[in-house]
């Protein structure tokens, strides 16, 4: 069976956009973009 690594990013994104407030989220989902970049990346 195949892993997919952004599956749990995938569904973070979807309960935070659920329960956040919009601005708030928009917020979030940028530091988790940058995060997943440096985790897959090093940059």
């Amino acid at each position: 069976m195949q892993t997919r690594p952004m599956a749990t990013d995938y569904m973070a994104q979807y309960l935070l956009w659920r329960f956040l407030p919009q601005p708030l989220f928009d917020t979030v989902c940028r530091w988790m973009y940058r995060l997943h970049i440096r985790r897959c990346y090093g940059v």
